[in-house]
């Protein structure tokens, strides 16, 4: 018998799993933030690439024991560590865990770009079948760079401080993502995506057992404006994955991360043997 992957799943909207739609109200996990009481009405931990992952790792054989309660929609750093580890994460570290994926630190930005999200859902939504690009617009709202460099100073460095504590403690790797661009803009791209995921590669840099996983240019070609079966990023707010996105996203991990896999086919032809 093959012993059972304990996983712990870290992070925000992304790995929870949201997506605008239809709304259903999901329990929240242990980790939660004040915007969570609304935006959880859009989550959908099944579709999150933990589980995905979990269940490609379940597909070749591998029991998995997939613990989420450390998932939050709006989640920053600052849920996760504050000068140490928060009282959830300790609880979940308390126990085995064998693999631990980590993404976080688009929210601790969110204050300077309050005026930009709500805006591309409404503008996205209002051009839905125009001949509008709402994305002039849009870009007029971004903050400028000088705004959020205090912020993504401070979570380059929570986010440093909690994957040295995590990766001293999991048994196996940790798997970081950086954040995929959403929409075509330049001036999101610029001001944000490529800063937050330079700080969240800095933070990884040299931690033994912490593995980056690249979603740039993962999500390249498969934007907004990539026909439906092609897209990786929701068109009703252009920043969440779509489960093509997910899907992507977790097999990209399993590729880092490939002896997760491959140690349990050895194992299970060595049992059969």
């Amino acid at each position: 018998m093959t012993s059972t992957l304990r996983y712990a799943a870290i992070g925000d909207s992304i790995p929870r799993g949201f997506l605008m739609g239809v709304p259903r109200r999901v329990a929240p996990g242990t980790c939660t933030v004040p915007a969570a009481r609304v935006l959880r009405w859009f989550d959908r931990p099944g579709h999150g690439y933990p589980a995905v992952l979990a269940r490609l790792l379940e597909a070749a054989g591998r029991r998995v024991e997939l613990d989420t309660s450390l998932t939050c929609s709006g989640a920053g750093t600052s849920a996760f560590w504050r000068g140490g580890p928060t009282e959830p994460v300790r609880r979940v570290f308390a126990r085995r865990v064998d693999l631990a994926t980590v993404t976080v630190g688009a929210n601790d930005l969110m204050a300077h770009w309050s005026a930009y999200v709500p805006a591309a859902m409404v503008l996205r939504a209002a051009s839905t079948g125009l001949p509008l690009d709402p994305q002039p617009v849009l870009d007029r709202l971004a903050p400028p760079p000088s705004w959020c460099d205090p912020a993504i100073r401070r979570l380059g460095a929570r986010l440093r401080g909690l994957l040295d504590w995590v990766a001293g403690r999991a048994s196996g790797p940790v798997l970081v993502t950086t954040y995929h661009p959403g929409d075509a803009s330049d001036v999101v791209r610029a001001r944000f995506v490529r800063p937050v995921n330079e700080a969240i590669r800095a933070a990884a840099a040299d931690l033994p057992g912490v593995r980056v996983v690249d979603l740039e240019p993962l999500f390249h070609g498969h934007g907004t404006t990539a026909p439906p079966g092609e897209r990786y990023v929701s068109a009703r707010d252009g920043l969440h994955p779509t489960d093509a996105g997910q899907y992507a996203i977790a097999a990209a991990i399993l590729e880092a991360a490939p002896e997760l896999a491959g140690n349990l086919a050895m194992q299970g032809a060595g049992e059969t043997a």
